[in-house]
Formats: structure tokens, sequence, C-alpha cells
């Protein structure tokens, strides 16, 4: 990680040697179009996507208040303990900042794996698929593979879904989608970023 790189979790800004940079997510705005969805359907959706990754993130810690927490949230701490145990996924980081020095953009990735002895980035969502997971990906373990200084194809990428059941509050079985499309992801994650330098020519000082 890049020593100077610092993150706001309030404005959800990053600022390197303090020069605020995008966001990954700011880059691929784009590709994430929710404006169909429902303002209070989407507010949730947001608030209990952040909860469920709040939560593995402590549990991963050691640090989760397995009394306090929500009740709804049980199944999903249940669900995401066996899916671990039964792939003997190795967690080395989480909520991992990332900077990519020539491209100049930051991101946080969920977490960092081991799996079947290979590095694997994973990000976790609980929601639908999106059109920004696979470039999301792309664009972490090309900053990690940059700050690493090895060949990025060594490193997999993957996002973790465990979706809600239609018509319940539990989750469905947790799947592991491979990203594997790097042609394509990095060709949406660079057309995205020109989109970004040629809306922002003098950089981006708003709210990533």
């Amino acid at each position: 990680m890049a020593t100077d790189l610092n993150f706001d979790p309030a404005t959800h800004t990053y600022t390197v040697g303090g020069v605020v940079v995008p966001s990954v997510t700011r880059i691929l705005r784009p590709l994430t179009d929710f404006s169909h969805v429902p303002p209070d359907v989407l507010a949730r959706a947001a608030a209990f996507g952040t909860a469920v990754h709040r939560m593995i993130y402590l549990e991963q810690g050691g640090d989760l208040d397995e009394e306090a927490l929500d009740p709804i949230l049980r199944p999903w701490l249940d669900a995401w303990r066996q899916w671990r145990t039964d792939t003997k996924l190795r967690v080395l980081e989480r909520e991992r900042p990332v900077y990519h020095p020539l491209m100049q953009y930051a991101g946080t990735m969920d977490l960092l794996c081991v799996l079947d002895r290979t590095l694997v980035v994973v990000d976790l969502k609980t929601g639908i698929q999106s059109p920004a997971a696979g470039p999301q990906t792309w664009a972490y373990r090309e900053a990690l593979a940059e700050e690493r200084g090895v060949v990025p194809v060594i490193i997999k990428r993957a996002v973790l879904r465990i979706p809600m059941q239609p018509g319940t509050q539990l989750p469905a079985p947790p799947t592991l989608e491979w990203q594997t499309n790097d042609s394509l992801d990095g060709n949406l994650f660079r057309s995205c970023y020109q989109i970004y330098l040629y809306l922002n020519p003098n950089g981006d000082k708003h709210v990533n």
C-alpha cells in the first residue's frame, strides 16, 4: 500500500500526498445506473449490504460481538462461516486499500485470500449481478500487482455473492464467481477511466 495513501470514510475520499484521487467505484459510475430503482429500496439494499460487509470484517478480525448482532444477520454469518470452512478459504487481509501510481486511482478490496494455494482478490456482494463487478476486481488486482511488482495474471479475482432468497430475509447459498475475462474487464475499466478524465480535467474535488 502506498505509504501516503489516506482514506476518509466519512466522504469516501482517497488522497495521495494530500491530492484527491478518484476511487474505483467513482470511475465505474457509468456502469452502475440504479435510477430505475426506487430510492427507499436502494437505500435499504445498500444499508443491508454494508451491514453484511461490516459483520464479516469484524468476524475476520475476531472483533465481532455476536451477542449484539442483529438476528437478521445471523443466518448470513452462518452462511459465510460454512462456506469459508467448506472451501478452506484463508483470509490474508480485509478492507485493504490499494493505489495504482500510474493511473492514479485508489480503492479498497474487501478480501485478499488464499484459495487452493492461489492468491485471490475477493469482492463481497449481497445484491444482483452488476456489470461493474468484473472491472472493479480488475482494477483492484492491477493496483495490487503494481504495488507488489508482480505480473497481474498470477493474482486471481472473484466475486463472492451471498444473495437473499426471493421472498425471504435468508441468504441463498454463497457462490464464488470467478472473474476471468481480463481483456473485457480491463477495457471497460480503462474506458470508464477515460470518461472520468474527460469530465474531470482538473481533478475531482467531489465526494467519490
